[in-house]
């Protein structure tokens, strides 16, 4: 975790391409960039696929759940200590404003935009309560020995699960017409703008913000637990090449 990442991140998005400064300044401190939408996806979600196009075998409670036998797992904590409250001033025009709409989809949040989308001339998005959300690895590596099903086990020695993760808890998006001005957003303005799906949990602020509170994972880590050589082994991917994740092995349970 490095907090020098959200710091540049408030300063490098002001760019003809966000979504391409984005995905490059979670690959340099070392996450995977989301790439497809996935609207259950979190921590102990089991993932399959490639990098591009990957595909959820299990959401994330399936086999890390937040409670056994009435009693809290602990498996799961966010790192907000590390971190600024928020990113601001990315903005972008021109093509790129549907860029900025994107990164709402990559959190599965149902949004698209309409005809009327191209009297927007600019487009501002603030990042609210950025975090990084994590899983205990001794946790679930106690877990894993005396609890999870054996299909579950079986499921984690041909796929992976989020193990890190940046998350998002709110999406602020401002619009400006081609003046320069705030476009308002009540009485019906919005709807003739973007399309939004029903679950999306948004509000109107001020008249002219749209707020999407509905959490977006921007960048994860995967991870992997299998048994090998008569020992437990941790693996761990942070990065990917020709559209696969470049897995290690982390040997930290030999003969476990």
């Amino acid at each position: 975790m490095n907090s020098i990442f959200f710091f540049l991140l408030s300063f490098l998005l002001i760019a003809c391409n966000p979504m391409k400064t984005l995905r490059k300044e979670i690959q340099n401190y070392g996450y995977i960039p989301m790439t497809t939408p996935l609207q259950k996806s979190a921590t102990g979600t089991l993932i399959a696929g490639r990098p591009k196009s990957l595909s959820m075998i299990a959401p994330p409670q399936e086999c890390f759940p937040k409670e056994v036998d009435g009693r809290p797992t602990n498996f799961r904590f966010i790192d907000q200590t590390t971190l600024p409250t928020k990113i601001k001033n990315i903005s972008a025009s021109g093509k790129a404003k549907v860029d900025l709409i994107e990164i709402a989809r990559l959190g599965g949040i149902p949004i698209g935009v309409t005809a009327q989308f191209e009297r927007v001339r600019t487009i501002g998005l603030e990042m609210k309560g950025v975090s990084i959300e994590y899983m205990n690895a001794p946790k679930i590596t106690e877990y894993y020995k005396n609890k999870m099903s054996e299909m579950c086990k079986i499921y984690l020695e041909f796929s992976g699960f989020i193990f890190q993760a940046i998350k998002v808890e709110q999406l602020i998006y401002t619009f400006y017409g081609q003046k320069g001005e705030k476009i308002t957003l009540d009485t019906g303005a919005l709807e003739e703008l973007l399309q939004l799906g029903f679950q999306v949990d948004y509000e109107v602020i001020n008249h002219v913000e749209l707020v999407i509170s509905t959490p977006t994972y921007l960048g994860y880590q995967l991870a992997s637990l299998r048994y090998q050589d008569f020992g437990l082994s941790i693996y761990r991917a942070t990065n990917v090449k020709n559209n696969k994740w470049r897995w290690k092995n982390l040997d930290l349970f030999k003969k476990f």
